[in-house]
């Protein structure tokens, strides 16, 4: 092989290695420019941000929603003042009311109402019977459910004859106002006769005289004439 031969063989040998060097450097290059992992592409859903954030407000908003009406906080508290007020009804009070307040409202205790049986910084609740009794009265049992603070502090002891010998005893009982204590404490009224009074009551749209009394259920002659001294209807 002479001298030229080599030449060019050596030349086309040169330019392969350059080529294959060009090669080597450029998919080098392209491999830091694109990353060792594969590509991610985010996809957002259609008309919404991604991470599916319209979705979760719907859902939020579907529970506030769906919140009981009880656990919601009341506008308004309604409650029942009867016993020794001065004008026992039904009243209005704003919510975080205390008893005293409806008391107040109910044009305040008589001077025989023993304030010692309720507890008067508690808080009114909806729909709850206020009831204030009379010194020395039998005390009012609680509603069954709800427990009653005052239970649990002495009280005073009771009249030994829960039926007084006189209406003076303890005062006329408005059988269209009273409530279910005020009626037990009426000569032979029970708990039972009781609720019946005051069921009949409601279906009438109060009593306009003693004698509707009659026509409650287990009311006869002779229980009215013990009765009648002490009720009066106003």
């Amino acid at each position: 092989m002479d001298e030229r031969s080599q030449r060019q063989k050596l030349a086309v040998l040169a330019i392969v290695a350059l080529g294959a060097l060009a090669l080597v450097v450029g998919a080098w290059t392209r491999r830091d420019e694109v990353g060792e992992g594969p590509r991610i592409q985010i996809i957002e859903p259609d008309g919404g941000a991604p991470g599916g954030l319209d979705d979760f407000s719907v859902s939020a908003s579907s529970e506030a929603l769906r919140a009981t009406p009880e656990e919601q906080a009341p506008s308004e508290v309604v409650v029942h003042v009867c016993g020794r007020v001065e004008k026992p009804g039904v009243y209005t009070l704003p919510p975080g009311a205390r008893i005293k307040d409806a008391i107040k409202l109910a044009g305040g205790a008589k001077p025989d109402a023993d304030l010692e049986a309720v507890n008067l910084a508690a808080r009114a609740e909806d729909g709850q019977q206020i009831y204030l009794p009379k010194v020395g009265a039998v005390p009012a049992p609680a509603p069954p459910g709800r427990h009653d603070p005052a239970a649990s502090r002495p009280r005073r002891a009771a009249s030994a004859v829960r039926v007084p010998k006189s209406a003076s005893a303890i005062g006329p009982v408005n059988i269209n106002t009273a409530g279910p204590e005020e009626l037990d404490r009426l000569p032979g009224v029970g708990p039972a006769t009781a609720a019946k009074i005051i069921e009949y009551r409601r279906a009438i749209g109060g009593f306009t005289r003693p004698e509707d009394l009659l026509g409650v259920p287990g009311i006869g002659e002779k229980k009215f004439a013990q009765m009648k001294p002490y009720v009066v209807v106003r």
